[in-house]
């Protein structure tokens, strides 16, 4: 029972941490529409595409549902 509910609580922080990462990107996908294209940023938007891949990942094993 214990096992279960430490699972769930860990899907739910995936979800936190995918919906934020999420408004990051989009975020940034704004700034390339206005020309921010500095090296940094690309850096930044290609290492949350990496975590948002990892994370869907994880929601994936930890589902509860499942």
């Amino acid at each position: 029972m214990l096992r279960d509910e430490v699972v769930v609580q860990q899907f739910k922080s995936a979800q936190r941490d995918s919906y934020s990462l999420r408004q990051e990107v989009s975020r940034l996908e704004f700034g390339f529409m206005q020309g921010k294209t500095d090296d940094h940023i690309l850096e930044r938007y290609a290492q949350i595409r990496r975590q948002l891949a990892q994370s869907s990942q994880l929601e994936r094993l930890l589902d509860p549902r499942d």
